[in-house]
């Protein structure tokens, strides 16, 4: 396991030969390899890419297209397919391609997940902040 920084402070990872951009998409990598060894899944990929934003020419000015480069895609036994991003912190930028993700594919499910021990392990994000809110408010409570 080879380790390097990425520009947010992450260890990028290498596992079988494969690089990741974090630990946290290195475990979630092996977390899968273990669903779908258990049969859980009938298989993922790694890095789907999704255009978000064809390339367009105007004014003789040549605009390159936006894409979108998820974590995982993960094939379920329904038949269904989900895109995954794992992510420590959810950046401005990310928010906006999530945005543009949910308006120019609206038949994909995307999961954007965290680790966190405490909540058991892998939690939507929306889920951890709305849990995190909650306890929060909680400990204000005299």
């Amino acid at each position: 396991m080879n380790q390097t920084k990425s520009k947010y402070g992450a260890n990028k990872i290498v596992i079988n030969d494969i690089k990741f951009d974090s630990m946290l998409e290195a475990n979630y990598y092996l977390h899968l390899l273990k669903e779908k060894e258990q049969g859980s899944i009938i298989d993922f990929d790694l890095k789907p890419s999704f255009t978000l934003q064809p390339s367009f020419k105007k004014n003789d000015k040549k605009f390159h297209p936006i894409k979108y480069i998820a974590d995982f895609s993960v094939f379920l036994l329904s038949g269904e397919t989900l895109i995954v991003d794992t992510k420590g912190v959810i950046t401005p930028d990310f928010k906006i391609k999530q945005k543009l993700f949910e308006y120019t594919h609206p038949d994909l499910t995307l999961k954007v997940l965290k680790y966190v021990e405490s909540y058991g392990g892998w939690i939507e994000y929306d889920n951890w902040l709305k849990e995190k809110n909650k306890r929060k408010k909680e400990k204000k409570k005299p």
